[in-house]
C-alpha cells in the first residue's frame, strides 16, 4: 500500500512555499497598484479573470482533485499502467485544452462583454479588453498541464515544486509590471499590454519546472492520444460536475466582476486589491492544508476505510480553523491598516485604501466558510461523488446572484463581496449537512472544544491588533516608514501573542509549535 503522508509536514512544506508566492504576489500588485492608472488596471483584471479562474479551477480545482483518486488505483496495480494513464491524460488535456484556447481567443469580445457588459459605455476600455483577454487566454493550456504534473508529483509525496511554481508566475510580472513603461514606450505599445504578455510567459514558466521532478521519478510523459484510455475517461466523468462543484466561489468572483462593472470607476480594482489579501491565508493555509490531505482521503476510500478518512478530514479542519480564525479576525480588524502599507503609493490614494478595506471586511467574514468547502469537497471527490458539491454549489449560487442583486446597490463593491461570504457560508453548511447524511456523523463534537478554544484565543489576539494599529497613520499610506514599522511590529506581536493564548488554553497545534521550538533550541530532547 502506499505510504501515507504526513499532513502536517506536507502542509508545512506546501505552505512555506505559498507563502512566499503570495509575498511575490502581493509585490506584484503593489507595483500594479504603483504603476497603472484604475483604468488600465480595471480593463486587465478583467481580461485576467477568465485564464485566472480556469487556473484555480485546475491548478487547485477540479483537474488535480479528479486526477489524483484515479492515479491513486493505477499505482497500485502497475507501474507501466501508470504511466500509460499520466501519459494519455497529459496529450489528451493538451489537445481539448489547445481547442479551448483558440476558441478563447476568437470569442474574446464575447467573453468580455459577459463578464463586464458595463464596459460597453466605454469602448477604449472594452477594446483594451478584449486585447489583453486573446493574449493572456492560452496561459490556461500550460497552467492545465501544470496542474496533472502537480496531480503526479503530489501523490507521489512531492509537494515542493508544485507548490513553488507560482512563485515563478509572481517573478515574470513583477519584472514585466516594472519594465511596461520603458518596454511599452520602446515597441510603441500600451504597458499594460507588456503585462498581459508576462502572465503567458509565466504560465509555459510554471509547467516548465514541473518536468524534472516529474523525470526524476520515472514519468515522462510521451504523445499518447488515447481518448478512450479508461482511467483518461474516469478523470473526465469526475472532473465534469466538479468543475461547477468546486467552481461556486470563482463563479461569484466572475459575476461579481459582471456587476461591478455597472459601478463607479475603480470598483472592480477594490474587489481585485481586497480579493487578493483574502488569498493570501487561504493560498498559505486552507489550500495547503487540502493539498496535502487529498492523497490520504484517496487512499483511504480507495481501501473503504470511511472511519480513517473522516479522522483525516478532521484533522485537517482542526488545523484549519488553527490558522483561519485569527486570520479573519485579523483582516476585520486591521484591514484599513493592511491595504495602506500594501497598495497606498503612486496611483493609489488614501481614498481607494478606504474603498478596498470595505470589500475586504466583506469578504474576511466569509473566510472560514471557504476554508471549511476547501476540505471537505475534496473528501467527496476521494469517494468519487462528484455529484454532491454540484447540489451544493448550485445552492449556493443561487444565494449569491440573490444577495449580490440585493447589495450592489446599497453598498457598491463592498455589497458583491458580502453576497461572495454569504454564499461561501450557504455553501459551507450545505456540504457538511451532504457529508453526514452520506457517511454519517463526521465527529464534529471531538472538534467543539479546539474551536472554541481557537475563536477565544483569536478574539484576544484581535485586541492586540487593535492596539497596535492606533499607532500608525494610515492616511500617509505605505512610503511611511512608520507606518510599515507599525504594521509590522503589530502583526508578529499578534502572531506571538495568539501562540501564547492557544498555549494558555492547551490548544494541541499552540503546545506542538511550542515543544518543536524547544527541540529545535536544543530545551527538550528529541
Amino acid at each position: 500500500m502506499k505510504k501515507q503522508v504526513n499532513i502536517v509536514k506536507a502542509a508545512g512544506i506546501v505552505s512555506i512555499f505559498t507563502l512566499l508566492s503570495r509575498i511575490f504576489g502581493l509585490v506584484r500588485d503593489i507595483v500594479i497598484a504603483t504603476i497603472f492608472p484604475k483604468a488600465a488596471t480595471d480593463a486587465f483584471f478583467v481580461a485576467f479573470t477568465v485564464p485566472n479562474v480556469l487556473r484555480r479551477l485546475l491548478a487547485e480545482g477540479a483537474l488535480t482533485i479528479s486526477f489524483i483518486p484515479v492515479f491513486t488505483d493505477y499505482l497500485k496495480k502497475d507501474s507501466q499502467e501508470s504511466l500509460d494513464f499520466v501519459s494519455s491524460a497529459f496529450t489528451v488535456t493538451a489537445v481539448v485544452v489547445s481547442v479551448v484556447s483558440l476558441i478563447g481567443v476568437l470569442i474574446s469580445p464575447l467573453l468580455v462583454w459577459m463578464f463586464a457588459a458595463g464596459f460597453r459605455n466605454d469602448p477604449v476600455k472594452f477594446a483594451n479588453t478584449v486585447n489583453l483577454t486573446r493574449i493572456m487566454f492560452p496561459y490556461i493550456l500550460f497552467v492545465s498541464l501544470m496542474a496533472l504534473s502537480m496531480g503526479v508529483l503530489n501523490t507521489l509525496g512531492h509537494f515542493v515544486m508544485p507548490a513553488a511554481a507560482p512563485v515563478f508566475l509572481n517573478l515574470t510580472l513583477i519584472a514585466s509590471g516594472i519594465s511596461a513603461p520603458f518596454l511599452g514606450r520602446w515597441i510603441g505599445i500600451s504597458p499594460v499590454f507588456i503585462l498581459a504578455w508576462g502572465v503567458l510567459l509565466g504560465g509555459v514558466v510554471q509547467f516548465l519546472v514541473q518536468l524534472p521532478p516529474m523525470v526524476k521519478r520515472k514519468y515522462r510523459p510521451s504523445f499518447k492520444p488515447n481518448f478512450k484510455h479508461p482511467g483518461v475517461r474516469k478523470v473526465m466523468l469526475l472532473m465534469a460536475p466538479a468543475l461547477f462543484g468546486l467552481a461556486i466561489y470563482q463563479i461569484n468572483v466572475i459575476l461579481s466582476r459582471l456587476l461591478a462593472s455597472f459601478l463607479e470607476s475603480g470598483a472592480n480594482s477594490y474587489l481585485y486589491y481586497s480579493q487578493r489579501l483574502i488569498e493570501f491565508p487561504m493560498g498559505v493555509f486552507a489550500v495547503a492544508i487540502a493539498t496535502a490531505a487529498m492523497p490520504n482521503l484517496s487512499d483511504h476510500a480507495s481501501e473503504g476505510q470511511l472511519d480513517n478518512l473522516k479522522k483525516t478530514l478532521r484533522s485537517s479542519m482542526e488545523l484549519t480553523f488553527f490558522v483561519i480564525l485569527p486570520s479573519m479576525v485579523g483582516l476585520l480588524v486591521i484591514s484599513i491598516p493592511i491595504v495602506s502599507v500594501f497598495f497606498q503609493r503612486g496611483r493609489f490614494d488614501y481614498a481607494m485604501t478606504v474603498e478596498t478595506s470595505k470589500s475586504l471586511i466583506a469578504f474576511a467574514a466569509g473566510l472560514p466558510a471557504m476554508a471549511i468547502a476547501r476540505q471537505v469537497v475534496p473528501a467527496f471527490y476521494a469517494m468519487k461523488d462528484s455529484k454532491t458539491p454540484v447540489i451544493s454549489s448550485t445552492i449556493a449560487l443561487i444565494a449569491y446572484i440573490i444577495s449580490g442583486l440585493t447589495l450592489m446597490w446599497p453598498m457598491s463593491h463592498a455589497g458583491l463581496a458580502l453576497a461572495i461570504s454569504i454564499s461561501a457560508w450557504v455553501n459551507a453548511m450545505t456540504l457538511l449537512f451532504m457529508f453526514r447524511k452520506k457517511t454519517g456523523s463526521l465527529g464534529a463534537a471531538e472538534m467543539l472544544n479546539p474551536v472554541l478554544k481557537t475563536v477565544l484565543a483569536s478574539l484576544l489576539m484581535g485586541a492586540v491588533s487593535w492596539g497596535g494599529c492606533r499607532f500608525g497613520n494610515w492616511q500617509l499610506g505605505g512610503n511611511n516608514i512608520r507606518n510599515v514599522a507599525v504594521l509590522g511590529s503589530t502583526v508578529t506581536i499578534s502572531g506571538i501573542a495568539y501562540l501564547g493564548f492557544s498555549i494558555i488554553l492547551g490548544m494541541n497545534h499552540g503546545v506542538k509549535i511550542l515543544s518543536t521550538v524547544k527541540r529545535k533550541l536544543g530545551l527538550k530532547k528529541s
